[in-house]
């Protein structure tokens, strides 16, 4: 009798182990078809069957991430640390959200991590290196583009990278050498970035052909058409920049270099009071130089 009921205790947790694994496969299984609500409410019931799976909430973490809701993905990555602490890509996530919600330095701390537990993560390394792009930290971030390309030679986001470090640099044709890398590894949005060393070398037309190109394959990033916009200002094409930037604005109504360089492109043409209107919006998302421009080219 006793060994029948430890028989019948260990079928009991089987069977209970089998079925929050089974929920928590189906969650795995609709994150692949990018079902990500669907993923959600699998991995709820794995975690309310067994609260202990960190992987449950990695992976409803990550389906929350895709949906953009930041926070309580974030509230899900502390809860997957908190039960396993040592899981260097749960770091460089939580990384990626904070990135999206402008903590810099919060993110280059969780990627400081994932590379303390995985030194040859290389996806880390870029990761912390566009921060510190972001931060102005040039030279830092070459080093970890450096590194992650070391740690990987066919990552090609971290030569697309490296080649806008390069450009920042003032280091254009090596920058041109890092996009070609890139495309040749299958990063087409380093054509924009091989663009903007071509312009800055003052190839305007191959410059425009790359960013036609870029376009072609990602027609929703609002900076392609703003660099191509400026491409065709320097030529003196000025309405076909205007129609590049009004494109940039309807994807991305918020960045002010857009509309900045619009309304020089108006005041050009003689429109002024659309100058006036450009310079107005872009002072107001926090362009203070857009207000002096009023007074020197709107009078």
């Amino acid at each position: 009798m006793k060994k029948l009921i430890i028989l019948l205790v260990f079928f009991l947790n089987l069977s209970f182990s089998q079925k929050y694994d089974i929920y928590y496969l189906r969650g795995i299984e609709r994150i692949s078809k990018g079902d990500y609500k669907g993923a959600i409410e699998e991995f709820d019931i794995s975690i309310e069957l067994n609260s202990a799976n960190f992987l449950a909430y990695k992976n409803r973490a990550w389906a929350k991430l895709k949906l953009r809701d930041f926070n309580s993905a974030i509230e899900d990555y502390n809860k997957a640390i908190e039960l396993n602490p040592d899981d260097d890509e749960i770091y460089i996530n939580r990384g990626i959200i904070k990135s999206s919600l402008n903590d810099i330095k919060s993110a280059i701390d969780d990627y400081n991590k994932a590379i303390q537990i995985n030194p040859k993560n290389a996806i880390a390394y870029n990761n912390r290196g566009n921060e510190k792009l972001k931060l102005g930290d040039l030279d830092s971030a070459l080093k970890d583009f450096d590194k992650a390309i070391e740690l990987n030679e066919d990552y090609s986001f971290a030569y697309r990278n490296r080649a806008d470090v390069k450009i920042k640099l003032g280091d254009y044709k090596s920058a041109i050498e890092d996009c070609n890398r890139a495309i040749k590894l299958g990063n087409y949005s380093a054509y924009n970035s091989r663009g903007l060393a071509k312009s800055y070398l003052g190839d305007i037309k191959g410059a425009i052909k790359d960013y036609d190109i870029a376009i072609e394959y990602n027609p929703e990033m609002s900076i392609f058409y703003y660099n191509r916009g400026n491409a065709k200002a320097k030529l003196g094409y000025y309405s076909d920049a205007l129609i590049d930037y009004d494109t940039a604005i309807k994807l991305y109504p918020e960045d002010y270099q857009v509309y900045y360089a619009r309304a020089l492109s108006k005041i050009i043409i003689g429109d002024k009071e659309g100058g006036y209107i450009d310079f107005s919006k872009a002072g107001e998302l926090g362009y203070l130089k857009a207000y002096e421009a009023i007074k020197k080219y709107c009078k």
